[in-house]
């Protein structure tokens, strides 16, 4: 009998193997999978009154001042902008090709959550315009940064990190339609 169940304890372990290799293998440096992302929207909010701050974070980067703050150091019009904050969790393997973010992104603010110690060197990786690896940040809890998205401001993922569980906060201003406009 104890044969058996290691038998099938193993064919367990063989399928639970395929099905990871299957997920990890099909990232193809895209994030094209919505399950491990949520976005924020109003109806989200008030399905999960427990995350009062998230209310408080989407108040405050709509008020008149932070907006101007932004149009003044970016150089930018938030004019006719919506705010978009996508929780994100990245799995195994997780690897995200080079790339500028699109023009409808007039800022880009990512912050890590690593509450469970995940490598510090799983962080975003920034690139110069011959796509050098030049920098990368390291991903350590409650890190984050902004930019300014442009011809030139290559980021991404590079392969082979040791990601588990990466989480971050993704905070874009936009001009397509969210559920809060500036």
């Amino acid at each position: 009998m104890i044969e058996n169940n290691d038998q099938e304890e193993n064919n367990k372990q063989e399928e639970n193997n395929e099905k990871n290799k299957t997920i990890t293998s099909n990232y193809e440096g895209k994030r094209i999978n919505n399950k491990h992302r949520c976005f924020i929207t109003n109806e989200y909010l008030k399905n999960n009154k427990q995350y009062i701050h998230l209310q408080e974070l989407i108040t405050y980067l709509r008020k008149d001042e932070v907006i101007q703050f932004f149009e003044t150091i970016g150089n930018i019009s938030l004019k006719d902008c919506y705010l978009r904050i996508e929780i994100i969790l990245d799995k195994e393997n997780f690897w995200l090709e080079k790339h500028k973010d699109i023009s409808e992104k007039k800022i880009s603010f990512l912050i890590y959550i690593n509450d469970n110690n995940e490598d510090i060197n799983n962080g975003t990786d920034l690139y110069d315009e011959d796509l050098t690896l030049v920098h990368s940040i390291p991903f350590i809890h409650n890190l984050g940064y902004v930019f300014f998205p442009a011809n030139n401001t290559w980021h991404g993922l590079e392969r082979g990190k040791n990601i588990k569980h990466r989480k971050c906060v993704l905070i874009n201003y936009v001009t397509f339609k969210t559920d809060f406009k500036l």
